[in-house]
């Protein structure tokens, strides 16, 4: 979020930051940024003839320069979120989908303060606990706890915040500035350095100066980052999740054992066209094993230009030890992104279905309902009919099987891992499926 980045030069280094002069936004009532559409350019609420948008707003576009706070009520309360771009209520926002009330603008020409809640690795990847929160005031003032930051240095490159105990402050810690949340490291007195993580909560309107004390922070509850996202680690409900990275991307090797030649395909790549194509003569016909990284999906084409037979694959694969495909891949196609958090947590996780019953070999996510009865629109029709042996069903996800085309016939919801071919009603017998609730 580069706004932010650039307000935090503004708050250390006293830098003279001012709003655009276009700063409407438009809110959208689908995601998509699509349907029924209105202008706003100042704080609003879904009262009397704006009643209408309230709880009904999926989408919306905000231009560079402009922050607007999201609230989940009328009068500006209640769990909320700093945007600065365009957003849409997908993915690990979806749970705010038709629930917005009311927006608030930042006004650049008034005092403001930003606050993190922040969290310390309590020595496991998973477990996290709350810590002292990091504020920055408008007036050039950072803090750490209710301790104002003494000499901190700046680093432009990396927008970090370095300070020691040396120059008497509590603790030794780099913070770095990403967006809506910070990163970095706290080192106590005596102590090792722990990880440090924190969100955006709020941008205040005024110059707020923290008065939380430690030992108060220290009786909020303890939670985990990875496996209570759906709970907020405070009391407050303005949790927000970490930030998402893609990985580098899928890579294909020229040997059948993933090691040796190889390229990222991060992007479509049809490798078919000489004319076209720098890789012509490098990868044609050559690619022989192939890394997915976890949460990505690709489709793997005989042809050129994604024409041709098609296998979707969401793991590592083997192509050289498949007669059908052993130097026979001539494009490929991003069907699916992982999204990783900093810890390297797979923030958008979905239903796998597996022609296995081991959860493993051939398999596709599904992310969205699926019916693969219909041979005239499913690509997928010869691929999967009545084929799925096992699914993978993510933690807070569920869904229902139905025996028939179109989410018809006999149904089961599944909310874990399943094996239908252990069934005989189900073995072989799934013919749609449908999205109940994305784990979130």
């Amino acid at each position: 979020m580069k706004i932010v980045a650039l307000f935090f030069l503004n708050i250390i280094l006293g830098l003279n930051l001012t709003a655009q002069e276009n700063n409407k936004i438009i809110i959208y009532e689908d995601a998509n940024y699509g349907a029924a559409y209105f202008e706003l350019d100042s704080n609003w609420q879904a009262r009397d003839s704006y009643s209408i948008w309230d709880n009904k707003i999926s989408s919306i576009r905000i231009p560079e320069g402009t922050i607007v706070i999201i609230y989940e009520n009328t009068d500006f309360s209640g769990a909320h979120k700093v945007l600065d771009k365009d957003w849409q209520a997908l993915e690990k926002d979806v749970s705010w989908n038709n629930k917005i009330s009311s927006i608030r603008f930042l006004d650049f020409t008034k005092p403001y303060g930003m606050i993190y809640h922040c969290y310390l690795q309590d020595g496991t990847e998973d477990l996290w606990s709350r810590t002292s929160d990091f504020v920055l005031n408008d007036n050039s003032k950072a803090f750490f706890g209710v301790d104002q930051i003494k000499n901190p240095f700046i680093d432009t490159v990396d927008m970090s915040l370095i300070f020691t105990m040396d120059d008497g402050n509590e603790v030794n810690a780099k913070i770095i500035i990403d967006g809506n949340e910070i990163f970095g490291w706290i080192q106590k007195p005596d102590g090792p350095k722990k990880n440090l993580y924190g969100h955006l909560v709020d941008i205040l309107s005024d110059n707020y100066r923290p008065i939380l004390s430690q030992s108060e922070i220290n009786n909020m509850p303890i939670s985990t980052v990875k496996n209570e996202q759906k709970e907020i680690l405070t009391s407050t409900r303005q949790y927000q999740y970490p930030t998402a990275n893609y990985s580098e991307g899928v890579r294909v090797f020229k040997t059948v054992n993933f090691s040796g030649e190889s390229r990222y395909v991060d992007e479509n790549w049809s490798f078919g066209d000489i004319n076209n194509d720098d890789d012509f003569f490098d990868w044609w016909r050559k690619i022989k094993s192939i890394r997915v990284p976890r949460g990505w999906a690709i489709t793997c084409y005989s042809g050129e230009n994604f024409s041709g037979n098609s296998i979707q694959i969401t793991g590592d694969w083997v192509p050289a030890n498949d007669p059908k495909w052993n130097e026979n891949i001539k494009s490929i196609k991003i069907v699916r992104k992982g999204i990783e958090d900093y810890w390297g947590n797979l923030l958008n996780p979905a239903v796998t279905v597996y022609k296995t019953v081991n959860f493993s070999g051939e398999s596709r996510y599904v992310d969205e309902d699926w019916s693969f009865g219909d041979i005239n629109n499913d690509d997928d029709f010869f691929d999967w009919w009545r084929k799925i042996k096992s699914i993978r069903v993510p933690r807070g996800w569920a869904i229902t099987c139905y025996s028939g085309e179109n989410f018809s016939g006999n149904s089961i919801q599944i909310t874990g891992d399943w094996i239908p071919a252990n069934d005989p009603k189900w073995n072989e017998n799934i013919k749609s499926i449908k999205i109940m609730r994305y784990g979130r």
